[in-house]
């Protein structure tokens, strides 16, 4: 005896009147169970897309910005060393045309300036190649 006059399915479980008058209710149920997740899957899918796009484009933009930040790193880096140039030239065009013979001349007979001597000169040890600066009094030889 078939399953569908019985009232029972191939699996045994009863079935109603319309599905058991209909041998063909069943796969209609699973191609709209197919159709249900195909549904499902195809948004997923859309939202996926959707999220990726959003995810390209930000990537671009991310892009853009770092291409941008490199241009104008360059044109400050070129003004940097254009000033640089600038700087020296006025520094060598200004010591150049400094007459040090005057100055001397100026500190020594007007200003009653003289060189200083041996003992008066006193010789500090320095971490680095830059100045000195004198925080305290210098101690006098006879007292240090």
């Amino acid at each position: 005896m078939k399953a569908a006059e019985s009232g029972r399915n191939s699996f045994g479980y009863l079935l109603d009147e319309r599905t058991a008058a209909r041998p063909y209710a069943k796969k209609r149920t699973r191609k709209r169970e197919r159709s249900t997740l195909n549904a499902a899957y195809v948004i997923f899918l859309a939202v996926m897309c959707i999220a990726t796009v959003y995810m390209c484009v930000y990537f671009l933009q991310l892009k853009e910005n770092i291409t941008s930040l490199n241009r104008q790193n360059a044109r400050l880096q070129t003004k940097l060393t254009e000033l640089q140039r600038d700087n020296e030239a006025r520094y060598e065009n200004i010591t150049n045309n400094v007459d040090w013979d005057y100055i001397r001349d100026v500190a020594i007979n007007k200003l009653n300036m003289k060189y200083a001597d041996k003992d008066q000169i006193i010789w500090y040890n320095s971490a680095s190649d830059g100045y000195v600066y004198q925080y305290t009094d210098v101690p006098d030889k006879d007292n240090g």
